[in-house]
């Protein structure tokens, strides 16, 4: 990146169709106001039974108590209700653009989340440094969100990088608050979930995933 000097950096997945436009008006969105520093299209599904207007994500708000997320618009037709530009509290990375100017105070993607939860870290790195995402809904792009991933593993890297991201970005009382949600509720459902349904392998990488995301993230390796 440094040879190239460019001016932006765009993430975007090789499983993605996009407008002609969609590149120029994410730009000048993100141009508008020096303290926007990602954008992100509204991401449709690629083919939802013969359909093309059904909305995957238009952008993501998150619950820092609950170390949950909203994706605004999934599933529902795009009837022209999201008209304006949206400050999100993330974007997907399938489709996101980035100032380099934010990239050279916050750093790039960490490499130990691997997969999952990285673009969330991203945009929250960039919210703490005081720039805005905001979701561009006068363009968009067609993901065919398609996984060859094995179960195990999805399970694994979303439950510890989930816990990583919360441990490094929550404040005090939002810590104590997931903590408390999390292993007094949900680690107890979600467990049960896989043992009575004799799903040994999910319930393995999930019970893995738990303690790798309460140890230190510097003990792990860049690629994984």
């Amino acid at each position: 990146m440094k040879a190239l000097d460019p001016e932006y950096l765009l993430l975007l997945n090789n499983d993605t169709a996009v407008r002609g436009d969609f590149l120029s008006k994410l730009i000048d969105a993100i141009d508008s106001d020096e303290h926007i520093g990602f954008a992100g299209p509204i991401i449709y599904k690629y083919d939802f039974k013969g359909r093309t207007d059904i909305i995957s994500v238009a952008g993501i708000n998150l619950d820092m108590f609950k170390g949950t997320y909203h994706r605004i618009g999934s599933g529902e037709e795009d009837r022209g209700q999201y008209n304006s530009i949206m400050t999100v509290d993330y974007l997907e990375g399938s489709c996101l653009l980035i100032k380099r100017g934010v990239l050279d105070k916050i750093g790039l993607l960490n490499p130990r989340y691997f997969a999952y939860w990285e673009e969330t870290d991203l945009c929250r790195r960039g919210l703490e440094a005081g720039y805005r995402c905001i979701c561009v809904p006068t363009t968009g792009i067609w993901h065919k969100i398609s996984s060859s991933k094995p179960r195990g593993m999805i399970i694994y890297y979303m439950t510890r990088n989930r816990l990583w991201f919360m441990r490094s970005h929550a404040r005090r009382a939002e810590l104590i608050f997931f903590l408390c949600y999390f292993f007094f509720r949900q680690f107890w459902t979600t467990a049960a979930s896989f043992f009575f349904r004799r799903d040994t392998e999910s319930l393995s990488a999930y019970l893995k995933g738990v303690f790798h995301g309460l140890l230190p993230i510097e003990r792990f390796s860049q690629k994984a």
